[in-house]
């Protein structure tokens, strides 16, 4: 089998075996459970052997070596390769940075950045290839200003961005973040009618969806089509008492992760869960927090 058509078969089918099994029992085999390798530390060895220790399979690659994997070299990429498959690692997704950065007025700031992002999609497919992955994170553009909402612009350059993608066989998933055109899941409903093409997905984040203040069920994951979602990010945080958001380990905040994954199975997701820990405990290192979290979300995962 080709590895995209495993992919697709893995991440994206829902079998008639698994609709026939029982929720309870779930293992992190069968929920395709992994962490992003940079949430861990900069090291990609250290990370990747801390990934393996907990017998998971998945490794979301984002930064190698201290360089988002977009910056760096086609040897230094393949040598995080050979990391994963000494350690019989797989990638669901490639983590990049593509479209995260602010949509200028139409002109020649525009084309510029433009011509220096289609740049880095290239290269993210170069990489994917590299990873044997198919999908490649983006975003919908960084909005500091909400009067200076762009959104029609927006979705006709993901667009153009989707068929660039289509063609190379590959599928770009659009992370909802604070500060962005796509930000909550009536957001991420609105990008996905306007931009149909398949090739075009979501990285579900009711974490930032939460940040932004979206406390509707599930943070808005009910209005999210579940064939396009392409990859969850787990993690947890908190309202704080001056009205802000902050992160924390997993099962110490208000997101309702188990929720969240017993939905997803309800609806036949069977792509991946990655934790993106965000957490580093005080006096501690990122490593701890991925362990704090890693560690209550396995937990978390033998109650469904």
């Amino acid at each position: 089998m080709k590895r995209r058509e495993f992919l697709a078969s893995t991440l994206g089918t829902v079998g008639a075996l698994c609709l026939a099994r029982p929720a309870a029992g779930l293992t992190p085999h069968e929920l395709n459970l992994g962490i992003i390798n940079s949430e861990i530390c900069n090291d990609v060895e250290e990370a990747l052997q801390f990934i393996k220790s907990y017998g998971l399979e998945w490794a979301e690659m984002k930064i190698l070596w201290g360089k988002y994997n977009t910056s760096q070299d086609v040897e230094t990429v393949k040598r995080a390769k050979d990391l994963l498959d000494k350690y019989e690692l797989r990638v669901p997704l490639l983590a990049t940075g593509f479209f995260k950065v602010e949509l200028p007025p139409p002109g020649s700031a525009r084309d510029k950045m433009l011509s220096e992002q289609h740049a880095v999609l290239r290269k993210a497919i170069e990489n994917a290839r590299i990873f044997e992955t198919d999908r490649i994170r983006a975003f919908a553009f960084t909005v500091r200003d909400p009067a200076n909402r762009r959104w029609d612009d927006a979705m006709k350059l993901l667009e153009e961005a989707t068929h660039i993608a289509e063609n190379e066989g590959v599928y770009l998933a659009v992370e909802n973040i604070f500060k962005n055109h796509v930000e909550t899941g009536a957001d991420v409903e609105r990008m996905l009618h306007d931009v149909p093409n398949p090739h075009l997905g979501v990285i579900w984040e009711p974490n930032n969806a939460a940040s932004a203040g979206d406390w509707s069920p599930l943070n808005g994951l009910l209005r999210v089509d579940p064939k396009r979602i392409y990859d969850v990010h787990l993690r947890d945080g908190r309202r704080t008492n001056d009205g802000g958001f902050e992160w924390c380990a997993v099962g110490d905040g208000e997101l309702d992760v188990a929720g969240t994954i017993k939905h997803l199975r309800s609806v036949g997701y069977r792509g991946p869960l990655t934790l993106e820990t965000h957490y580093t405990p005080p006096g501690g290192t990122k490593k701890d927090g991925s362990r704090m979290s890693i560690e209550a979300l396995l937990e978390i995962i033998k109650k469904i």
